[in-house]
Protein backbone atom coordinates (compact mmCIF):
# COMPACT_ATOMS: atom_id res chain seq x y z
CA UNK A 1 0.00 0.00 0.00
CA UNK A 2 2.81 2.56 1.30
CA UNK A 3 4.73 1.72 -2.65
CA UNK A 4 1.31 2.55 -4.56
CA UNK A 5 1.08 6.08 -2.18
CA UNK A 6 5.20 6.81 -2.43
CA UNK A 7 4.66 6.14 -6.71
CA UNK A 8 1.73 8.28 -6.77
CA UNK A 9 4.00 10.88 -5.07
CA UNK A 10 6.53 10.56 -6.91
CA UNK A 11 4.95 11.01 -10.54
CA UNK A 12 3.11 14.03 -9.11
CA UNK A 13 6.49 15.64 -8.44
CA UNK A 14 7.86 14.01 -11.69
CA UNK A 15 4.24 15.79 -13.19
CA UNK A 16 5.14 19.38 -11.66
CA UNK A 17 8.72 19.21 -12.70
CA UNK A 18 7.74 18.91 -16.44
CA UNK A 19 5.69 21.49 -16.26
CA UNK A 20 7.53 24.09 -15.07
CA UNK A 21 10.47 23.43 -17.24
CA UNK A 22 7.77 23.88 -20.09
CA UNK A 23 6.66 26.72 -18.71
CA UNK A 24 9.87 28.22 -18.32
CA UNK A 25 11.16 26.98 -22.14
CA UNK A 26 8.00 28.81 -23.25
CA UNK A 27 8.83 31.76 -21.70
CA UNK A 28 12.51 31.58 -23.21
CA UNK A 29 11.14 31.24 -26.45
CA UNK A 30 8.49 34.65 -25.87
CA UNK A 31 11.49 36.03 -24.58
CA UNK A 32 13.29 35.34 -27.77
CA UNK A 33 10.51 36.36 -30.08
CA UNK A 34 10.02 39.49 -28.83
CA UNK A 35 13.56 40.37 -29.42
CA UNK A 36 13.10 39.30 -33.00
CA UNK A 37 10.06 41.72 -33.33
CA UNK A 38 11.93 44.20 -31.43
CA UNK A 39 14.55 44.47 -34.12
CA UNK A 40 11.83 44.73 -36.76
CA UNK A 41 10.54 47.23 -35.06
CA UNK A 42 11.80 49.60 -37.96
CA UNK A 43 9.46 48.76 -40.44
CA UNK A 44 6.42 49.29 -38.50
CA UNK A 45 5.37 51.73 -41.40
CA UNK A 46 6.53 49.32 -44.31
CA UNK A 47 5.32 45.95 -43.02
CA UNK A 48 2.23 44.17 -42.05
CA UNK A 49 1.82 43.46 -37.96
CA UNK A 50 1.43 39.90 -38.84
CA UNK A 51 3.96 39.51 -41.60
CA UNK A 52 6.43 41.36 -38.86
CA UNK A 53 5.60 38.50 -36.13
CA UNK A 54 5.92 35.91 -39.08
CA UNK A 55 9.49 37.10 -39.78
CA UNK A 56 10.26 37.30 -36.22
CA UNK A 57 9.50 33.90 -35.75
CA UNK A 58 11.66 32.55 -38.74
CA UNK A 59 14.34 34.73 -37.19
CA UNK A 60 13.65 33.41 -33.54
CA UNK A 61 13.87 29.86 -34.81
CA UNK A 62 16.81 29.95 -36.51
CA UNK A 63 18.48 31.65 -33.80
CA UNK A 64 17.27 28.89 -31.02
CA UNK A 65 16.76 25.57 -32.80
CA UNK A 66 14.43 24.04 -30.13
CA UNK A 67 11.98 26.87 -30.80
CA UNK A 68 8.72 25.05 -32.24
CA UNK A 69 8.12 25.41 -35.72
CA UNK A 70 4.24 24.98 -36.00
CA UNK A 71 1.88 27.72 -37.35
CA UNK A 72 -0.38 26.80 -34.39
CA UNK A 73 2.19 27.50 -32.28
CA UNK A 74 3.08 30.94 -33.86
CA UNK A 75 -0.33 31.58 -33.42
CA UNK A 76 -0.19 31.16 -29.76
CA UNK A 77 2.18 32.98 -29.63
CA UNK A 78 1.61 35.69 -31.03
CA UNK A 79 -1.43 35.74 -28.69
CA UNK A 80 0.61 35.13 -25.59
CA UNK A 81 3.02 38.07 -26.64
CA UNK A 82 -0.70 40.41 -26.86
CA UNK A 83 -1.92 39.33 -23.87
CA UNK A 84 0.32 38.84 -21.37
CA UNK A 85 2.98 40.90 -18.88
CA UNK A 86 5.77 41.56 -19.77
CA UNK A 87 4.61 41.14 -23.47
CA UNK A 88 2.16 43.05 -23.55
CA UNK A 89 3.41 46.35 -22.63
CA UNK A 90 6.61 45.87 -25.42
CA UNK A 91 4.15 44.68 -28.27
CA UNK A 92 2.08 47.24 -27.86
CA UNK A 93 5.02 49.78 -27.64
CA UNK A 94 5.77 48.74 -31.04
CA UNK A 95 2.24 48.10 -32.86
CA UNK A 96 0.51 50.31 -31.08
CA UNK A 97 2.37 53.63 -30.93
CA UNK A 98 -0.60 55.83 -28.93
CA UNK A 99 -0.87 53.64 -25.86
Amino acid sequence: MQAAVDETRRKARAGAGGGKKSNQRRLENLETLMQEIERLSGVVDLMSEDRIVEQAFEAAQARQPKMPKTKRTLDGYGTALRSEEPFKSRYNKIFRRNT
